[in-house]
């Protein structure tokens, strides 16, 4: 049973890395492409040459034995060992194209690869240099702006917003150069998820009071599953964040939390614009936004849904989308529930 848990979990894990290798994924995709070609090759001819050679092993056998019992006992096993012959010659010539196309898929591919680990490497660069001038505008504009009256406190306001935004598109992009280079490690244990929403929806409030949205909540309590806390609260704030965001003044967002069977659910429910059928395939994918004049009054840079998922899969769970334009979204969280007996 355990060792079956362990290639579980492995598998799980195979899989992940899979997901979030976009190289690999291109590179399996190719030589399963030369494989395909040369099966449908080696079909075609295979069934060819053993047809043929079917025929011409029945015909030159006429006349060849002392009764018919014979005759068809040699056509047999002369056929079944072509057969067999057929499929080992195929099944070798298979393996070795699959290997030669896995690494000529590699070859083919390494250009593009390189343009982007250096595409990586200059995001990552060019994120952490930007934080410390980002770090000392931020401090003058706020001294600034303690100072400031009229119409130069309203264009400091308008400056430290920006400001603040660009912070946090550049804290975004450091997290995913570091989930590209496998730099970004979580560290599990046992965690109250119903503690960890209400805390967090205490510090969402505030950012929807500035628009007189309320976050209602139903939050069943006592359930536990292992996480890392800090980043499954990012992932759920940027989903809730992202509700708020894409709400009208005024309207309700509603949390809640669950259990159903094995995993926890958690739900995150808004009336807000919706997002149209085009455009929901793609909202997890990074700097994609649906309504790009809508996020960028909101200070949104479509990276928030992007980090979310990966670290929702990194909890073994999954995340779903489901939304009308005009009737609002919901966000659908599954977490594996840890057992009480581990805890």
């Amino acid at each position: 049973m355990e060792s079956r848990k362990n290639f579980s979990r492995l598998f799980e894990e195979l899989v992940i890395e899979l997901k979030s290798n976009l190289f690999l994924r291109a590179r399996l995709r190719l030589a399963l492409f030369y494989i395909g070609v040369i099966a449908a090759l080696l079909l075609v001819f295979s069934l060819t040459l053993y047809y043929t050679s079917a025929q011409n092993i029945k015909e030159n056998a006429d006349g060849e034995f002392l009764s018919e019992q014979a005759q068809e006992a040699f056509i047999d096993r002369t056929v079944n060992r072509l057969q067999s012959e057929l499929l080992l010659i195929d099944g070798a010539i298979i393996f070795l194209v699959g290997g030669l196309g896995f690494w000529l898929a590699g070859k083919t591919l390494q250009p593009i690869k390189e343009s982007l680990d250096i595409q990586k490497r200059f995001i990552a660069d060019a994120s952490h240099e930007l934080r410390t001038p980002l770090a000392i505008m931020k401090t003058s504009l706020e001294v600034a702006l303690k100072d400031a009256r009229g119409e130069s406190s309203g264009l400091l306001s308008s400056n430290l917003e920006e400001v603040e935004r660009m912070n946090r598109i550049v804290e975004d992009l450091l997290v995913l150069s570091r989930i590209d280079n496998k730099q970004e490690h979580l560290t599990f244990s046992a965690t109250n998820v119903s503690e960890l929403i209400l805390k967090f929806i205490r510090k969402m409030s505030t950012y929807a009071g500035r628009r007189s949205i309320s976050i209602t909540q139903e939050i069943e309590p006592g359930l536990f599953i292992l996480a890392d806390a800090d980043k499954l609260q990012q992932a759920i704030l940027n989903v809730v964040k992202n509700a708020i965001d894409y709400s009208n003044d005024g309207e309700t967002i509603a949390v809640n939390l669950k259990r159903a069977g094995t995993h926890a659910i958690i739900t995150v429910t808004d009336n807000g614009l919706g997002i149209s059928p085009d455009d929901l395939p793609h909202v997890f994918d990074r700097f994609y936004r649906a309504d790009k004049s809508r996020s960028r009054k909101h200070c949104g840079s479509g990276l928030g849904l992007s980090i979310a998922q990966w670290i929702i899969h990194e909890h073994r769970g999954d995340i779903v989308l489901q939304s009308s334009p005009g009737k609002g979204t919901t966000t659908t969280i599954l977490l594996p529930l840890f057992p009480k007996r581990h805890r």
